[in-house]
């Protein structure tokens, strides 16, 4: 599920469904509130459900919203939204040391160039490194050398965080 701004503040959404019933609840594709998404996470891991996919996108009048699928299965979540970007490296390398791994991050622009991220971790120590903020070339150099060090990509995203600078 993906929501991106066609320009006028006008949203459009894109989806892929699969055949079988997986006992998934969803946020629908609405524009969920930060406090509203918040509480609606902190529900579904109550619930022994687990987050499967997030987005966060902005709406015209400079708010963000929030899409969220989750599916049966307690996971051990832990979670933050709307982090900057120096407690989010923290945050990250803290659940990273105590043997989790991201199974989300993401990152967006709040307004003015003011970038927050997204994370999403789960119990299973995967050797996971992380880059976030950097630029195509430094990006494209460190993509190789994690690739010659027998890693591979598990999640990627660009985002653009002045006029034209992604």
């Amino acid at each position: 599920m993906q929501a991106y701004d066609i320009g006028g503040g006008q949203i459009r959404w894109n989806g892929v469904w699969e055949q079988g019933n997986t006992d998934r609840t969803q946020t629908r594709a609405i524009c969920w509130a930060y406090k509203d998404f918040a509480d609606r996470f902190k529900r579904e891991l109550k619930n022994s459900m687990h987050l499967v996919h997030m987005q966060a996108y902005p709406i015209e009048g400079g708010q963000i919203c929030w899409d969220g699928i989750w599916e049966k299965g307690d996971m051990d979540q832990t979670w933050v939204i709307g982090s900057s970007l120096k407690r989010f490296e923290k945050r990250f390398d803290e659940e990273i040391s105590k043997g989790r791994h991201a199974s989300h991050v993401q990152a967006y622009d709040i307004g003015d160039g003011e970038i927050r991220w997204d994370g999403v971790w789960e119990n299973g120590d995967k050797g996971q490194t992380r880059a976030l903020c950097w630029s195509l070339n430094d990006f494209s150099k460190r993509f190789d050398k994690e690739i010659s060090n027998g890693r591979h990509a598990s999640h990627i995203q660009a985002y653009e965080i002045e006029t034209g600078q992604i």
